[in-house]
């Protein structure tokens, strides 16, 4: 996985921040590179000093940290060799997480990244790539919008990281509904916020674990790094990209143990993560930006009370409702529903699949009704119950095969 850092703010709070979020994802036992592009690099003169050595290595916990400064590389050679030379070091030393921090935002910057990203290419291969603009907590206060700091950059895929130090813990918790609703409506993918400390730099990756990241962070590296590479080839899935753009009503069938969930990750990050409301009945961890709303044990209890096709199709209605409440006026909504097999109401008496399609069949006339939805994706565990009905009302299915098979069937509607 690569993280792409950009900073926007004072190099005296990056860096604080950067190698204290380096060193804990080491500690949980990841083997973590920071790539450095800052020619006057305070980390190396810290932890490096005048060491003529360009690539310094330290065991942090369970894992290790890898810092390399590519300025340090190039001396007599181009930047794009040194590039490389710094990657064929860290090619043989099988890390997990690759961090990038580039110099900046300015658009003087865009040949270094365009040629770091097509050296990191050829090196490692096509990742997992998220997205990091650092900046100050000054920057809520001032008229400029967060976009026009980001150069090329997809801000679906770039997430807002607020830097801020010690003294100022008080102001992050007064002011996180602003930045919610700021990164929000321009569009980033969510946000985070980073403890950092003026000039603080440590001798060692080990002793800056004392500067605790925003643990959600944490978990949302952990989670994209451990997903299957975007690289490997999904046999069965040359046109999902139709899917995803076309289809309206997407099923998504497979277990918990095949590639439905990265199907479903993969499709939420196409669409845009701050659009989806996530109707959660399963045990889905939703990334930073989505809307969750979670099924409630009232109406667990309720759904097999029915006596009739009459009550099970209020209890959709009811269902419809809660959700429709959530989306408010939010216009382009993705609406997900995972997993229905948990959802789905029963009637002593009747057939299984006739009560589930008339369940959903009336749960999606609700919605389309009253909620400004663009797609609608269900998903369903064949091993809970009989896909099919929720298939019928589908424009997509997408049938994830068995356990840690790399293959999927879609079948759609013309």
């Amino acid at each position: 996985m690569k993280i792409e850092v950009f900073p926007a703010t004072s190099y005296s709070l990056v860096y604080p921040a950067i190698v204290s979020l380096a060193s804990n994802v080491a500690f949980r036992g990841k083997t973590v590179a920071l790539i450095d592009f800052n020619s006057e690099s305070e980390i190396k003169k810290a932890i490096m000093g005048n060491s003529v050595s360009n690539l310094y290595s330290e065991k942090v916990g369970e894992g290790m940290v890898f810092y390399v400064n590519v300025i340090a590389f190039q001396k007599e050679m181009g930047i794009k060799d040194a590039i490389e030379s710094a990657y064929k070091r860290l090619k043989e030393k099988r890390i997990d997480i690759k961090i990038v921090l580039f110099p900046g935002t300015e658009e003087s910057n865009i040949v270094l990244l365009n040629e770091e990203r097509s050296v990191y290419k050829e090196s490692f291969g096509e990742e997992e790539t998220k997205h990091i603009l650092l900046l100050g907590l000054e920057r809520l206060f001032t008229s400029q919008s967060l976009q026009s700091l980001v150069s090329g950059l997809d801000l679906k895929r770039t997430y807002a990281v607020f830097v801020y130090e010690r003294w100022q813990e008080y102001m992050v918790s007064a002011i996180e509904q602003r930045i919610k609703e700021k990164v929000s409506q321009e569009g980033f993918a969510g946000y985070f916020v980073l403890i950092s400390e003026t000039g603080k730099l440590p001798i060692s990756f080990g002793s800056s674990r004392e500067y605790e990241p925003d643990y959600r962070i944490i978990e949302e590296i952990f989670r994209d790094s451990d997903r299957h590479p975007v690289t490997e080839k999904i046999r069965g899935a040359e046109n999902i990209e139709e899917v995803i753009l076309k289809k309206k009503i997407i099923v998504i069938n497979g277990s918990s143990f095949s590639l439905r969930d990265k199907m479903l990750e993969m499709i939420i990050e196409r669409l845009g993560a701050s659009n989806v409301i996530l109707l959660n009945a399963g045990r889905f961890k939703p990334r930073v930006g989505i809307e969750e709303l979670k099924v409630l044990p009232s109406f667990v209890d309720e759904r097999f009370k029915g006596k009739n096709m009459g009550d099970v199709k209020a209890i959709a209605k009811r269902l419809a409702e809660e959700v429709i409440k959530k989306a408010g006026n939010k216009e382009n909504t993705v609406l997900v529903v995972y997993e229905t097999g948990n959802i789905t109401p029963g009637i002593l008496g009747y057939d299984s699949r006739i009560t589930s399609y008339e369940f959903w069949n009336s749960f999606l006339s609700h919605i389309n009704y009253n909620m400004k939805v663009s797609k609608i994706i269900f998903v369903c565990d064949p091993n809970v119950e009989a896909c099919g009905p929720i298939e019928a009302l589908a424009d997509a299915v997408i049938m994830c095969k068995g356990e840690m098979e790399n293959e999927v069937i879609i079948k759609t509607k013309e």
